[in-house]
């Protein structure tokens, strides 16, 4: 049937995202030397430019896992990394391990949301406008702090 993904492609995500999560969580200190900012990292011995390359390609192999096999539930990821850095604070060796059971749970109280918000029609709301719904004022509340804070650059 159109649409379905065998058991290989299964495997080969789970394999490809967790050699990326590994990677990131194996970077978390270099990450945490780069957000005092490039001088200092590279004056720590961190390549910055380096560093944004190999985080570029491994985050785009998790977004790439993700989306080929979720769709597009978007705001799960630019909202609850954001969240999580507001109550555990900036360093990455909790923030990288931290993420993934917070947006899951964010997604299943959405897809829980988006299953009983219609019992009566039999209807059920794709997740993703849930998500949306949900994520769109906390991004933006995060963006207007970040804004207020003086951070600039986003939440």
């Amino acid at each position: 049937a159109a649409g379905r993904v065998g058991s290989g492609g299964v495997w080969l995500a789970v394999g490809v995202a967790t050699v990326a999560l590994l990677g990131l969580y194996g970077l978390s200190a270099r990450l945490n030397l780069l957000s005092l900012g490039d001088d200092e990292a590279a004056a720590l011995g961190v390549r910055p430019a380096v560093l944004r390359t190999v985080l570029f390609v491994l985050t785009s192999l998790l977004v790439a896992c993700a989306v080929a096999f979720t769709g597009l539930i978007g705001f799960v990821g630019l909202v609850v990394p954001h969240l999580v850095r507001l109550a555990l604070g900036a360093d990455h060796r909790l923030l990288i391990p931290a993420c993934t059971p917070v947006g899951a749970a964010f997604l299943v109280g959405s897809d829980a949301l988006a299953r009983g918000m219609f019992p009566w029609t039999g209807a059920v709301l794709p997740v993703g406008a849930v998500t949306a719904v949900l994520g769109a004022p906390l991004f933006f509340a995060l963006l207007i702090r970040s804004l207020r804070r003086g951070e600039g650059g986003g939440p």
